[in-house]
Order: C-alpha cells, then sequence, then structure tokens
C-alpha cells in the first residue's frame, strides 16, 4: 500500500488537513536558504531543509501519526544520506550535525560524557531505523552541489590566514567550519520551527507578519532625534568633544566591513555615536541588523529604552534574562526574542555569546540574525578573561564568514592586540587622545592613602559625611551595605544601591538621588560597581574603594561628568578601608573577596604605587590590562574558555572519527564549557514590596504563568545562590515557578527598605513557617 507522507497532523483525523511532508520540507529549504543566502551558505540551508526530515518518509513514523506509540528518531536517516551523496565535503561537515540535532540539540561527534543526555553523532549516525521510501526521496528536487560552501569557507579561511604572519600555528579552517556549522544549525531550527508554526498555530504566525523600519529610515529618524537633541546644546569643550566623536564614527562608518575599536573617555557620548556608526555602516555595507550587546540587564533596559525613544517599538527588540523566561507569552517581542527577527536588537553579552556556542535549538534560532550585521560590544573591558580566546576566535571569524562587523566600545580599552587568535587588528575609529584631553581633565586623581596604612572605618565615614554631594563606590555588598549604615547612624540622608535590591527598587532610588543632584541639594551614595558603567550621575566628588584600574576609571565617569566645575574639575579619591581589607591569605571573615577581585586589586595597587594619580591615564590602563590578561591563571580560572578553543581548533579535530566528515565538533561540551554566567548556581526570589507589590503576588497566585507576567516579577526579584538557598528556605515559599519571600518574613525583615535582601544571620527575626 502506497504511503502519503505527513509532516505533521491538524487538531482532526481528517487526513486532507494534515501537512503533506513534501510541502514541509520544500519550505524550510527555501527559508534556511534565504536566511543564509548573504554570507554564501544558501545551499546548507537548502540540503538542510530538503533532507533534515526525510526519516518521516518511513512507515514507522507515519504509523505514530496514526497513534503508535512506538519510539522513532526519524532525524538521522536524512544526515545519513547526505554523508551518502556528499563525503568529505565542508557542506556535509555543515549539515549532517544540524540535521542529526535538529530537535533535540547537538552532541559531541564521537564521545558522551557523564551527564550528556545527548547520543554522540557517531551513535546517531550508526542508528538503523526504518527505510526512507526511495522513491520519495527521488521525487524531490535535485540536491545542490557542494562547491559554493566550499568556496565560502576556503575564502574566509585565505582572509584570516593573511593576518598570520606570526601566528601560523594556529589554522583557523576548523573554527569557520565550526562557525559554518552554527550557522546551518540555527538556520534550519528556526526555518523548520517557523514553517511548523505557521501550520499548527497559523494566529501566532501570522502576528510576526509586520513591517518593519528599513535601514535608512531608521537612519533618517535618528538624524533627526540628533538634530532635536544638539539644537540646545552649550558650546563647552565637553560637547565639542561628543561632537567630534560623533563625526568620527559617522566617517569611519564608509569602511569595508571588519573589526572596529571606538574609545571614548566616559561621558563622551559612546552611545549614540556608536549608533550613528552602526547605522551608516549597515547602509554602506548592505547589512541587515544591528545588534548592541552590553554586560549588564539594568544597563539593558535603560538602553532599550532610549532607542525605543529614537527609532519607534516596532523597530527595537529588547532581550535579556527577564524575557527570556516567559513560555507562554506570545506577544511579537516574546515571538522576535526567539530568533532576533529586528532590526535593532539591544542585548546582554550573555544572550550573544552564550548563544554563538550553544548545542541547543531554542537558544541556537537567533545564530543565523548574526550574520550580515553590525554587532556593537558596548563596555567590551568586561568580556571575561577566561573566555577571551574563544571569544575572539568567534568575533574573527563572524567578520570574514558572517559578513559581521564588530565595534569594540570602551572607555577603558582592554589591550587586546597580542590576544586575537588569528592576527585580527581592529581598526581605530576615533582618536582617544585629544579627547582625553578635554574629558579626562574633568576631574583629578587622589592616591596618596594607597601604600600607607588603610583607613578605618569611622574616619572614612566622618570624612564622607563632610560632602553635600558625594559618590562612595565599594567592592562588596556586604561593605556596601555596613558603610551605609555607619553614615546613615552619622548624619542622615545617605542612599544606598547593589544587587541585593531589586532592578525596579534600584530605579526608584537613582531617581531620587538624580532630582536631588540636579537642585543642588544634598546627596550621599554608597553603591557597588554597578553605578560604573553606563548609570548616568553627575557627582563632583567620588570615592572609590582601591580595584582594578580600569574600574577606577569607569567610577570616575560618574563625577563632573558635563565639565561644569571649572578649572579644578571633580575629585576622585582611591582608598582603602580597614574594616574592608582581608588579609594575605584572604582570611578577613567580614568582607570575603574572590581570588579573581584579590588579583585584581593587586594589579592596581602596585600600578597605583609606582605612577600615583598618572596610572588612571592610557598608559597605566594599558599597563594594567598587559598584567591581568598575560596572567594564566586568571585566563583559566573559573572557565573553560581555552579548552573550548582548543575543542574548535585542535588536531583532535580534524581526525576522521566519523568517515566522510573532514571536521566534527564536540558541540555538547563546547557549550558547556563556554559560560559567561553559570546561572545553575543562581536562584531568583521575588519580593513583594508594598501595595503593588503585594497586587503583583495577587496576579502570581492566581496564574503564575500568566503572559507578560515574568518581566514584572523580575523586576521585583533579587538573586541569590543556590547554595545559601537552605538559609532562606523558611521564609520563603514556591508559587509556579517562583521563589517569593514570605509576606511577613520579607517586606518587614529580610528585605531592608533601604538595603535590600539581607542574609538570615543579618537580621534577627522568627522563623515564619508555611
Amino acid at each position: 500500500m502506497a504511503y502519503s507522507y505527513y509532516a505533521h497532523t491538524s487538531d482532526t483525523d481528517d487526513e486532507s488537513t494534515w501537512q503533506p511532508l513534501e510541502d514541509h520540507l520544500l519550505n524550510v529549504a527555501a527559508m534556511a536558504a534565504c536566511f543564509l543566502l548573504p554570507i554564501g551558505l544558501e545551499e546548507c540551508g537548502r540540503y538542510g531543509g530538503l533532507f533534515h526530515d526525510l526519516g518521516k518518509a518511513t512507515q514507522p513514523f507515519q504509523d505514530r501519526l496514526h497513534g503508535s506509540r512506538q519510539p522513532f528518531d526519524h532525524s538521522p536517516a536524512g544526515a545519513q544520506l547526505v554523508l551518502e551523496k556528499l563525503p568529505g565535503t565542508a557542506l556535509a561537515t555543515c549539515v549532517v550535525p544540524a540535521i542529526c540535532g535538529h530537535h533535540r540539540g547537538m552532541g559531541d561527534a564521537g564521545r558522551q560524557g557523564e551527564n550528556d543526555r545527548l547520543a554522540p553523532l557517531a551513535v546517531q549516525l550508526a542508528k538503523s531505523g526504518g527505510p526512507v521510501d526511495p522513491g520519495f526521496a527521488g521525487s524531490l528536487p535535485a540536491a545542490p552541489g557542494a562547491e559554493g560552501i566550499d568556496s565560502a569557507v576556503l575564502e574566509a579561511h585565505a582572509s584570516l590566514a593573511s593576518k598570520m604572519a606570526s601566528n601560523e600555528r594556529r589554522n583557523p579552517l576548523s573554527y569557520l567550519l565550526y562557525l559554518a556549522t552554527r550557522f546551518t544549525y540555527s538556520a534550519l531550527v528556526d526555518a523548520d520551527w517557523l514553517d511548523t508554526e505557521r501550520f499548527v498555530r497559523p494566529e501566532v504566525a501570522a502576528a510576526r507578519d509586520f513591517e518593519r523600519p528599513a535601514m535608512d529610515e531608521l537612519k533618517r529618524r535618528f538624524n533627526g532625534y540628533m538634530e532635536r537633541k544638539l539644537s540646545g546644546v552649550d558650546d563647552s569643550s565637553v560637547s565639542r568633544a561628543r561632537a567630534r566623536v560623533l563625526s568620527d564614527c559617522r566617517a569611519g562608518a564608509d569602511a569595508p566591513v571588519g573589526l572596529f575599536s571606538l574609545e571614548v573617555p566616559t561621558g563622551g557620548g559612546k552611545t549614540l555615536s556608536s549608533m550613528a556608526f552602526a547605522l551608516d555602516h549597515a547602509l554602506r555595507n548592505g547589512l541587515e541588523r544591528i545588534v548592541y550587546a552590553i554586560p549588564f540587564t539594568s544597563i539593558v533596559e535603560q538602553t532599550a529604552r532610549e532607542m525605543r525613544a529614537i527609532f519607534g517599538d516596532e523597530a527595537v527588540l529588547e532581550h535579556h534574562s527577564a524575557v527570556d523566561v516567559d513560555p507562554e507569552d506570545d506577544s511579537r517581542r516574546r515571538l522576535l526574542v526567539q530568533n532576533w527577527d529586528a532590526p535593532i536588537v539591544v542585548t546582554t553579552n550573555v544572550q550573544l555569546f552564550e548563544s554563538l556556542f550553544s548545542n541547543r535549538p531554542a537558544r541556537s534560532r537567533k545564530v543565523h540574525s548574526m550574520a550580515n550585521a553590525v554587532i556593537v560590544l558596548d563596555e567590551v573591558q568586561t568580556l571575561p578573561d577566561g573566555l577571551l580566546t574563544a571569544t575572539l576566535g568567534m568575533l574573527e571569524c563572524l567578520g570574514v564568514l558572517g559578513h559581521t562587523s564588530t565595534v569594540l566600545a570602551s572607555a577603558t580599552q582592554p589591550g587586546l592586540s597580542t590576544l586575537w587568535p588569528f592576527g585580527s587588528r581592529p581598526v581605530q575609529i576615533t582618536d582617544p587622545d585629544p579627547l582625553r584631553e578635554v574629558l579626562d581633565c574633568r576631574v583629578r586623581y587622589e592616591t596618596d592613602s594607597i601604600g600607607a596604612d588603610a583607613l578605618p572605618l569611622e574616619e572614612l565615614v566622618e570624612e564622607l559625611a563632610g560632602y553635600d554631594q558625594v559618590l562612595c563606590v565599594v567592592n562588596t555588598k556586604k561593605a556596601a551595605r555596613v558603610l551605609f549604615r555607619s553614615l546613615t547612624a552619622q548624619s542622615g540622608g545617605a542612599y544606598h544601591l547593589s544587587t541585593a535590591m531589586t532592578p525596579d527598587h534600584r530605579a526608584e532610588v537613582l531617581g531620587e538621588v538624580r532630582g536631588r543632584l540636579s537642585r543642588g541639594e544634598p546627596c550621599c551614595v554608597v553603591s557597588t560597581q554597578l553605578v560604573e558603567a553606563g548609570v548616568d550621575i553627575d557627582f563632583p566628588v567620588v570615592f572609590r574603594e582601591l580595584t582594578g584600574i580600569d574600574s577606577i576609571v569607569q567610577a570616575a565617569g560618574r563625577c563632573n561628568r558635563e565639565g561644569r566645575l571649572g578649572a579644578h574639575g571633580g575629585r576622585v579619591v582611591v582608598f582603602e578601608c580597614e574594616e574592608f581589607v582581608e588579609d594575605g591569605g584572604g582570611a578577613h571573615g567580614s568582607f570575603p573577596q574572590s581570588p579573581w577581585m584579590r588579583t585584581l586589586k593587586g594589579y592596581g595597587r602596585s600600578i597605583i604605587e609606582d605612577r600615583g594619580p598618572s596610572a588612571m591615564d592610557d598608559a597605566g590602563v594599558q599597563e594594567y590590562f598587559q598584567k591581568r590578561h598575560h596572567n594564566s591563571e586568571l585566563l583559566d580560572h573559573g572557565h573553560e574558555g581555552v579548552e573550548v578553543f582548543r575543542e574548535i581548533t585542535s588536531g583532535k579535530a580534524w581526525q576522521r572519527r566519523i568517515p566522510g566528515l573532514p571536521y566534527a565538533a564536540d558541540h555538547s561540551t563546547i557549550a558547556r564549557g563556554y559560560r559567561m554566567i553559570d546561572d545553575r548556581d543562581e536562584e531568583i526570589v521575588f519580593v513583594p514590596r508594598g501595595s503593588e507589590g503585594e497586587s503583583l503576588l495577587a496576579e502570581v497566585e492566581s496564574d503564575p504563568f500568566a503572559p507578560g507576567l515574568f518581566q514584572r516579577v523580575q523586576r521585583e526579584s533579587v538573586s541569590i545562590s543556590r547554595f545559601k538557598k537552605e538559609e532562606y528556605e523558611p521564609y520563603v515559599r514556591a508559587v509556579g515557578p517562583w521563589l517569593v519571600l514570605d509576606n511577613g518574613a520579607g517586606v518587614s525583615g529580610l528585605y531592608d527598605a533601604q538595603v535590600g535582601l539581607l542574609g538570615p544571620g543579618d537580621v534577627e527575626m522568627p522563623v515564619f513557617i508555611d
């Protein structure tokens, strides 16, 4: 009996309403090819689409559609046929693991870790499922050739190899094949999900169909915004410096696709100028998307609000963990988060880079949207040291294979010139030296106490209390809380900021602080380093606890930001406090700091003792990064980043573990190794503050999975380490996916209205048992 083959059923038994398999394969092939067309990998997409579900043209799978419960994995069959048709080609290298992993994820090539639930690729390819109907397979359009793929990869390889005169030992070809596989996997998974969605949930698919503004329209809106913004600006030296940055960015945008460095001292208008570069550069090079990546979620939200005000809601997608966790939200934003189908994406470094190295289908869908794009990496100095080699190699390969430009933006460029694994040299967009002459003179650094005895806490408190307006930045949440309590006990009128507070709580405090500063009212703020990047506040005096040189310079960006304090400028005092200093072994019990933080603090001390206040000039910053980036313990500590790079590029990858594949990556191992933040070690606690918090809690209790609820709850939540979860268990209760701080114990006890979440040992209170 001849079968009519189907890909998906409908909600009835009427087969005339089911999706024919041939339609699905052709739709996915066309869509995946379209995604990869701009970078020359379209045949990978077409081949992957035509073959990905060929295992459904078997009796066992069709029996499952008719009610059979017999397990059957349909994925390997199409991959086996690709391997038979095109052994030894780059196309097979990209398509075979993508097809095998298009539902569950891509596993390792020939091995399996203890906790890896994905079968190795070699095992999947050895499976013998039901035979694919040869008549059906033969009825599909002729499969494309592999020549175009080989050409695209080899051309990219030649481009990188030409830069590697001093680094011949590293061969970029394996990294390029790894990235080509990632692009293929992303395009296949996204096309497969989109076509399935269009058949199964057409009303959801229809929500994706709206007009997105073109790049030239975005530039028109941006230019109009900038004309309005600059029309009332005074002719100060700071304003002129910002205008120069903007002009340099617009002039530099005519360059071809590549890597770029944008070094702008704090307060120099980096965000808007980098967007001007991205828009003009995208138009000049036919790029489709701008991705603005930022290290901190709070700054993502702030930047996304600014971008929406400029470009409109329909042009800007905001993506971070608060958006990513809502599985039931079918809103337009939630749908666009899945594959970044928006002209401007504002996101976190975690979302950007962990997606590029992920082996899971959901997180990989957006990767093809990072091709033919401009990526702006703001605060690039915050990239994790332990992942630098793998990260920089990815950026190099994105440029030559993905036709993607990357802008490395920072006030303190981290001196990466010797770290690019394939020898790249980013083009400098603007000359920072003239800018420093104008912008760096806004502050003067005072470092006399470094190398001498640390200040007792009472002396630090007394000095801070003597200023009308002052910001003090310390290294730990506990130090911030102790210093804030001491200040409040002496003089009152102080404010506290740390990640122990919910995002909305911090926003409320920042709103009050900005209001007092603008009115010239007394204002003393004690904060952790969360204020150092992207927070627009302007104090005449800033105290910064000793730390790495880059963080001291970033903190100075909150001092005399607008340059209004005359010739003497603002004061930035670098200090140490007795109560915050650990002994040499880090054994001080009150304020423990990580080995990483102690090392960076030691570098800062040695450079300041040697150079004094000039430690914070460009030469001092570069000396600091030279020490930091040539410390093998720092580069390796706590991460498997170096191993990630080795997994992608080492000779092991070229061993023919799978006959017919010249390269096969261990995708599962790589994904586990590349983790910027190990969120497995964090728990989120919802804090229902005040009447609005109680109202939100009632919504959570009514329907914890209601669309749009997740982000609102996230705004009123705090992260705790999972190893501390047991300490909080008497004070929290589970409501759906959330841990909720008990109303009785929470707002009046463990969550302080000024400093946020306390440890159970930090407050005397009864145990509330639910």
